[in-house]
């Protein structure tokens, strides 16, 4: 037997558990940005909203992001702390988080804060959950949707 030679069933288990292993992983990571984000959206709201000013709400994102962007990269720019902002605003309670986090990825989530009304966006996080739609899916469904 040459160095070439392949134990079949052992290739096989040992890359069931590294495929088992790195989906596991992806949908750790995915949990634990989205919390993160829900919980940067809600800081921004209790200690910057807190004032009822607006423009000191947006300078002070802005300048956050600025911050943050300098220290972390790109990925906390103020569009991206805006759209926590309202990740929070729309999903205040936990209880929703909790689906949200077993169900959603972030890319998921932007694509629903992008309804208007509330009841769509729980009715589409209602179908991704159940459905397990992909975000594609769900980007075509809502290209399509009947506009309330």
């Amino acid at each position: 037997m040459n160095n070439l030679d392949i134990n079949k069933p052992l290739v096989n288990k040992v890359s069931l558990l590294i495929s088992s292993a790195q989906g596991y992983v992806a949908s750790a990571v995915n949990k634990g940005m989205v919390l993160l984000y829900w919980n940067i959206g809600k800081t921004i709201q209790e200690e910057i909203f807190q004032y009822d000013k607006p423009e000191y709400g947006e300078q002070a994102i802005n300048n956050l992001s600025i911050y943050l962007s300098a220290k972390y990269g790109k990925g906390y720019g103020y569009r991206t702390l805006y759209r926590m902002l309202r990740f929070y605003v729309f999903f205040p309670e936990e209880n929703i988080l909790t689906t949200v986090l077993s169900q959603l990825s972030w890319s998921h989530i932007l694509e629903i804060l992008k309804q208007k009304y509330a009841i769509k966006r729980e009715f589409y996080i209602t179908m991704c959950s159940n459905e397990g739609w992909t975000v594609r899916e769900l980007s075509s469904r809502l290209k399509y949707a009947i506009e309330l």
